[in-house]
């Protein structure tokens, strides 16, 4: 949501928690050009709604999703899933790109790092693309 509001009109730096230095890092390596590997895009295609799963870092969890969501789903799931591979800034948009095609409403669920969030956020246009509905997500 945070990313929503700042948008996508002005410069940013940002950074993330780097686990293993124990310090925030900028997000500035080298895109290593990862894909999303889509799967239900025809199911969603013509619904009024639907949930967009997005497993960049590490999968979401299918019995989570179906005590929350009784809705077609399309998922995103990144060739090269890994808790340490959203360094790239240029990834993050160039991944960012293909959110939020189809429904006219959707929910989207990431399982990714706070920096990717935030710049999926951004990359959001409420003026021309579906409403997309927020949440946070609580174990349990």
């Amino acid at each position: 949501m945070t990313g929503v509001l700042l948008d996508d009109e002005g410069t940013i730096v940002i950074e993330d928690w780097d686990r293993d230095l124990e310090a925030w890092r900028k997000i500035e390596g080298e895109d290593d050009g990862a894909c999303f590997v889509v799967d239900g895009l025809d199911a969603i295609s013509d619904a009024a709604e639907g949930v967009l799963t997005i497993h960049f870092s590490y999968p979401v969890n299918d019995e989570d999703l179906a005590t929350t969501f009784a809705l077609q789903r399309v998922n995103l799931t990144l060739n090269s899933a890994s808790s340490d591979g959203h360094w790239s800034q240029q990834k993050q948009n160039r991944l960012s790109q293909v959110l939020f095609e189809g429904a006219k409403r959707i929910h989207p669920v990431l399982a990714a790092p706070n920096s990717v969030v935030f710049t999926f956020g951004r990359r959001y246009d409420k003026r021309n693309l579906p409403e997309a509905a927020v949440y946070q997500f609580r174990r349990s």
